[in-house]
Formats: C-alpha cells, sequence, structure tokens
C-alpha cells in the first residue's frame, strides 16, 4: 500500500476482490447436482461475466447475450456440449422473456461468423 492509502482513512477490510468471488461462485455452482460439468462451467461463467459487466437490469440482458457470445465463441465452437448449454441458457432466459427471437439468431450468427473466419480455408 502506499503512504496515502495508509493514511486516507478508507477501510479496504470489507472489499473482497473478484478472485474471491469467483471462488466463491465455483463453489456454489459446484454443489449444484443433477447438472453437467459444462452445464455448471456455463452458469460459472455466464455469472461471472453478469457480475463483472455490472447487468443489473432485464434491458441489458440482450446486450448481455451477444456480447458473451463475441466474447467465449472460440470455446463454444470448439465444444459442442459447451455450445449447447449455452443455448438452453439463451431458451430459458427467452422463456422468461429477458431476450427475443432476434437475440438468439444474433448469437447463432456470431458463432457461424466466428467459425468461418477461424476455420482453415480449404486449399
Amino acid at each position: 500500500m502506499s503512504i496515502e492509502e495508509v493514511v486516507s482513512g478508507d477501510d479496504s477490510e470489507s472489499e473482497i476482490d473478484e478472485e474471491t468471488k469467483d471462488i466463491e461462485h465455483r463453489k456454489l455452482f459446484d454443489d449444484c447436482e443433477g447438472v453437467t460439468k459444462e452445464g455448471r462451467e456455463i452458469m460459472f461463467m455466464w455469472s461471472t461475466f453478469v457480475r463483472r459487466q455490472r447487468v443489473v437490469s432485464d434491458c441489458h440482458i440482450p446486450w448481455a447475450c451477444k456480447t458473451f457470445t463475441k466474447l467465449h465463441a472460440n470455446v463454444f465452437v470448439q465444444s459442442f456440449q459447451m455450445n449447447l448449454c449455452w443455448r438452453m441458457l439463451m431458451i430459458k432466459l427467452w422463456k422468461h422473456n429477458l431476450i427475443d427471437g432476434k437475440v438468439m439468431n444474433d448469437c447463432s450468427i456470431i458463432l457461424e461468423e466466428y467459425l468461418k473466419q477461424n476455420s482453415p480455408s480449404p486449399s
């Protein structure tokens, strides 16, 4: 700590850093029974993303889905199970009217474009 931080009088004891929050979230999801390893991983990734991006309103969910898809496109393209779990989560968001079909389609297009840009070109 710098001398300014020491004498400022701010109490940082109650602050919890992001890594600590991630560990607590991971433990929470690891205790879920009846959920696949990939399902727990998607729940953890989504929860962490939403917390770190400060998604606090239902109207932020469409943006969050598209951004999350872009951020993790490599994972979703490489793993069928992770892709399936992400799509199942989007269906749950759709059932709760947090996203619409256009958002789901936009996320699918993001993955298709990622796959086109990152697949080896035929020789």
